[in-house]
């Protein structure tokens, strides 16, 4: 099985191993962004998306946040790891070879400068955070067109928009799924904002014991804007909140 989708590939760059799975995934418009709501085999959890500029990409899965391609995703476990006496911290380092594997042999054929960091959430949640750098030769920096009637043609010398510096994730686990995330970061100094851009949005889901009923959530995001827009916007979106 190809264990890979790429999100954005060369131009806006954000990459991922997996095939999109979107059964279970309910997007919702809110006041102040999008409440993502996600029941898949035992997982279930909300997450509220917030930001001054924040739409979703017509006809994909990503949003743009910013000016900046994000998504949140998940993947079965069983797709890269086969061995159940593994460690969630095992897990997720499983998922990182078997991304940059196929990154690295398949997508985007050269090897990739990659680090890594772990971290641990609320709850002893185990959390990988990494990223790999763009491969240089695939940026291509100058492009020569020609201008002009046929025989007064002029060169001219274009710089094309540069890939991003690098592609940043931040993975977790819950129950039989993984939980990522990725955007990218534009330059090499904005590695720290983008890694710790991805550790509070990972903090922001909401997870919960039982399916989470998008009606109710949809009554929450309209009964919080219609009480709101003085303090906080955030719904009061009803979850049964666990620690893992």
């Amino acid at each position: 099985m190809k264990p890979a989708i790429l999100l954005f590939i060369l131009a806006t760059a954000a990459l991922t191993a997996q095939e999109a799975v979107p059964d279970g995934r309910i997007v919702i418009k809110a006041d102040s962004g999008f409440v993502v709501i996600w029941n898949q085999d035992d997982t279930h959890f909300t997450y509220h998306l917030q930001s001054e500029k924040v739409s979703l990409v017509p006809n994909t899965q990503f949003f743009d946040v910013d000016g900046k391609n994000f998504q949140i995703q998940i993947i079965p476990i069983k797709q890269f790891s086969k061995d159940p006496k593994r460690t969630q911290a095992q897990i997720l380092d499983d998922h990182f070879s078997w991304e940059i594997d196929w990154l690295s042999k398949e997508a985007l054929k050269t090897k990739l400068e990659t680090e890594k960091k772990k971290h641990t959430l609320t709850g002893d949640r185990p959390t990988l955070v990494w990223h790999f750098l763009m491969p240089e030769k695939l940026n291509p920096k100058v492009v020569v067109t020609k201008e002009g009637e046929p025989d007064e043609q002029v060169e001219t010398a274009k710089i094309k928009t540069p890939l991003p510096f690098a592609q940043c994730y931040i993975t977790t686990i819950d129950h039989q799924n993984l939980i990522l995330m990725n955007t990218l970061a534009q330059k090499k100094e904005d590695l720290p904002a983008t890694r710790d851009f991805l550790l509070g949005e990972l903090k922001k889901i909401k997870y919960s014991d039982k399916k989470i009923d998008p009606k109710a959530v949809q009554k929450a995001i309209r009964e919080g804007i219609a009480k709101d827009k003085t303090e906080d916007s955030s719904p009061n979106i009803p979850t049964e909140t666990r620690a893992k």
